[in-house]
């Protein structure tokens, strides 16, 4: 019997296609009559790969002299996504709420990151951007200083962290009111409520009507 059936080769991990950084490309080459040789033109341990997109070239031959070629595609990524903080500034001031904008680029599209937020209590927020596009975050802070940064990590196990910031939760605003009181009626007794709010919390709340000043006493935020 004449074997003209050429080699079978298998890749069995990691998948094709895939982005990775320090791994074992394990492939085989089966036939009925045995493999005589089977060659890549990269070593299967990716260490000495270079960062990029590689394209590896398999070859069998079986002991009838039947040859097959097989081509497999990863991309190697050894580098840490960078990060770059874009605003608050450090040092800088803002209200109740801040929004924490960054750029994260990296030879992986997708990456997953994570925005901390330390203060009083600690708020993570998981995010997953788009490689080299902005994120933007609001959250609510404290007054005085919070510190943040952020950590990303690629699909090949590559994290970094970025630099801590300080920004200081100032109260620049006045105290919110709300209230769904607009027209006194003379002839009727009149009930004033209003709910009031403010980041420094509140003092004191009056109402002036027809040039009196009275002072509104309080259950909560409701006065």
């Amino acid at each position: 019997t004449i074997d003209t059936t050429p080699p079978t080769i298998a890749l069995h991990s990691p998948q094709n296609n895939s982005l990775l950084s320090l791994a074992f490309i394990n492939y085989t080459a089966s036939d009925t009559n045995g493999i005589a040789t089977l060659t890549s033109s990269h070593p299967q341990s990716t260490a000495s790969w270079n960062e990029g997109l590689n394209i590896v070239i398999v070859n069998a031959t079986d002991s009838a002299q039947n040859t097959a070629t097989a081509q497999f595609t990863f991309t190697v990524d050894r580098t840490a996504p960078q990060i770059t903080l874009i605003s608050p500034d450090d040092n800088a001031q803002s209200d109740t709420s801040a929004t924490f904008s960054f750029n994260v680029s990296d030879i992986d599209p997708q990456l997953n990151c994570n925005l901390s937020i330390t203060n009083a209590v600690t708020t993570v927020s998981a995010v997953v951007p788009i490689s080299n596009s902005q994120t933007n975050i609001t959250q609510q802070i404290p007054l005085g200083p919070t510190s943040w940064n952020v950590l990303c990590a690629d699909d090949a196990g590559n994290t970094r962290t970025s630099p801590t910031r300080i920004v200081l939760g100032v109260d620049i605003l006045g105290p919110t009111v709300q209230t769904s009181f607009s027209v006194a009626q003379r002839v009727f007794a009149n009930k004033v409520s209003a709910n009031v709010s403010d980041a420094s919390g509140v003092s004191t709340v009056t109402l002036t009507f027809e040039n009196q000043t009275m002072i509104m006493h309080n259950e909560s935020d409701l006065y």
